[in-house]
């Protein structure tokens, strides 16, 4: 997490792996940095590899896993920590954190504390959820009706997200919803043709298996 976040500091957000020439760029693919580190989790899913952040060497099934999982999918796990408790908790967290183990190697459930201390309430759940098991998270869109469209959740962790509804007319509406629940009902109340729907339209959960499903 912290040398992802030194090299968009650095070289910024956009700033991908691998220079390449023009000649190349349409051959090649290339990647930002935090693409990259999803790019593999999301490839490591695909491929039945998927299996907890925190667990015993043994347990990961190849060696590629490893380096996925713990820098790949940890890493991107802070920034759904982020998502759920904001942007300003979440750096009170890191400065308090970085500040009290300075020079020292900070234990999961020390800082697991500090979340709890800074955020007001229990954050195990969160922790337990997306670094000790296989679950995963993804959002997709069930169906567009006439008088409502239903959003689901195929995966098994719960993450707040928006829903993005455009009209013919060019107007669009937010609707926000806390992830509780595999199912989500948005009531269309007028007579506005919708013409979109986007799910997560900002790409705030990082972690979601499948944006194809989004849209």
């Amino acid at each position: 997490f912290w040398i992802l976040r030194y090299l968009e500091d650095k070289y910024g957000k956009n700033a991908t792996v691998m220079v390449l020439p023009k000649s190349l760029r349409w051959l090649i693919p290339n990647f930002s940095f935090r693409e990259s580190t999803i790019a593999r989790y999301l490839y490591l899913v695909k491929n039945g590899l998927d299996g907890p952040v925190i667990s015993d060497l043994s347990s990961f099934q190849e060696p590629s896993s490893i380096f996925a999982l713990t820098y790949g999918k940890g890493a991107q796990v802070m920034d759904m920590l982020r998502l759920a408790i904001g942007d300003e908790t979440f750096e009170k967290i890191m400065q308090r954190s970085t500040r009290e183990f300075r020079f020292k190697n900070i234990r999961l459930q020390e800082f697991i504390e500090i979340c709890n201390q800074e955020a007001g309430r229990d954050l195990n759940w969160f922790f337990d959820s997306w670094l000790k098991s296989a679950q995963s998270c993804d959002y997709a869109i069930r169906s567009v009706e006439k008088h409502r469209i239903v959003i689901e959740n195929r995966g098994q962790l719960a993450m707040p997200m928006t829903a993005k509804i455009v009209y013919a007319d060019g107007t669009f509406q937010l609707f926000p919803w806390d992830g509780i629940g595999k199912t989500k009902n948005i009531p269309l109340a007028d007579s506005r043709k919708v013409t979109q729907v986007l799910i997560d339209p900002d790409k705030k959960i990082v972690l979601d298996l499948d944006r194809t499903n989004n849209y």
